[in-house]
């Protein structure tokens, strides 16, 4: 990536699409993971364990956050 003239070189790189291709069947993999809800249910956890993860997210009141986010 570092090396390429422009964007489109990036975008048509084989080995990327491979990676967002794995990518795409592990996040279709892992969407059909049931939640766990806390006793009030008002929380709820899915537990994803994948090479593919890089780094955790969560869902609060509507929105996506990342970990690094204040909630």
């Amino acid at each position: 990536m570092l090396q390429a003239d422009s964007a489109a070189q990036v975008a048509n790189n084989a080995f990327l699409k491979l990676c967002r291709l794995d990518v795409s069947q592990e996040t279709e993999k892992w969407a059909r993971t049931a939640p766990k809800f806390a006793a009030d249910g008002r929380v709820a956890v899915v537990t994803v364990d994948s090479g593919f993860q890089s780094k955790a997210l969560s869902w609060t009141s509507g929105h996506w956050a990342d970990s690094q986010s204040t909630l």
